[in-house]
């Protein structure tokens, strides 16, 4: 048991209030309570991972130099996208260099057609880079915003 002090009544150690005069804290208990949270992490055996701040540079030069593999995808966390859009680049590299090689003319070689097709792919993936860096808002898989 101690005192209030404000009224000098007695109160128990935990009170909040004071029944004698209404005062918050009668004990003089600080208004914030702190919990000390390092007593519950475990630092030999952890339940958590730590984030890792993605980053907007990172996530652009991933899909400039290595768009067409889903790299940009992958780093984000977006692992479905990053197969798609790497199945999709395939896909499309190698059917239009086909259709170019079918349809080759002694005009327009069969390399010309490669090279237009993966000229396409650079451009679209070097779009994203860009929307990736200037954008804001954008977030990665955890729903976090790029640094």
């Amino acid at each position: 048991m101690s005192k209030c002090r404000n009224c000098g009544g007695e109160i128990g150690n935990d009170e909040r209030i004071c029944p004698h005069c209404g005062i918050a804290y009668p004990a003089g208990l600080s208004k914030e309570i702190s919990n000390d949270f390092t007593s519950r992490l475990d630092p030999v055996m952890p339940e958590y991972e730590l984030y890792r701040m993605r980053t907007r540079k990172t996530t652009c030069l991933l899909f400039c130099l290595a768009g067409w593999t889903g790299a940009g995808f992958f780093y984000l966390g977006n692992k479905i996208k990053g197969a798609l859009w790497l199945l999709g680049s395939l896909l499309f590299i190698v059917g239009l260099s086909t259709l170019g090689i079918v349809y080759q003319t002694q005009d327009h070689p069969a390399w010309l057609y490669i090279l237009v097709v993966m000229g396409i792919v650079y451009c679209v993936n070097i779009g994203f880079g860009l929307y990736f860096l200037f954008a804001s808002g954008v977030k990665d898989a955890e729903e976090e915003l790029l640094r």
